[in-house]
């Protein structure tokens, strides 16, 4: 408990010690200036209100700039990230009526060898080619829920 407290009165001291202008960093030794920058840190497109602020005081304007810049980078992602996901639907879509063709035509050359050539090596190798057509429209029904239900998690 004594420690917190103590941790609690240092973080007000230190909080107090470095409350500065921007134009007094040439006033500070290394040591602070390097505590006054590791505690100045934010991540994402805009800066927080009083370094915007600070951005605004030292060029007039330069607030709504940062933000309109935010604001276009946004757009410019979401478009980014729109047409990804198009051209992978369209991906998908395009191997999908591939594979149907080519299990049809399996399977119509399967069938078209068993009902027309006679003889017995014919008839294994038909049933082959109609075997590989049907793992084809199997394998892409399993595949096809597979990913529906990844979508949906």
């Amino acid at each position: 408990m004594q420690l917190e407290e103590t941790s609690k009165n240092q973080q007000e001291h230190t909080e107090q010690q470095y409350e500065f202008n921007a134009l007094d960093l040439q006033s500070l030794d290394k040591e602070q200036l390097v505590k006054i920058i590791l505690e100045r840190r934010f991540s994402g497109p805009i800066p927080p209100p009083e370094i915007l602020g600070m951005y605004d005081q030292a060029v007039s304007g330069a607030a709504g700039v940062i933000l309109d810049m935010a604001q276009s980078e946004q757009k410019h992602r979401h478009n980014q990230e729109n047409r990804q996901l198009d051209e992978a639907a369209k991906d998908n879509r395009t191997g999908l009526w591939l594979a149907f063709f080519i299990t049809i035509i399996a399977i119509g050359a399967g069938t078209t060898i068993i009902v027309f050539v006679p003889g017995t090596g014919p008839l294994i190798s038909g049933s082959l080619l109609n075997l590989v057509g049907i793992t084809n429209l199997v394998s892409a029904f399993i595949n096809g829920k597979q990913n529906q239900k990844e979508d949906e998690e």
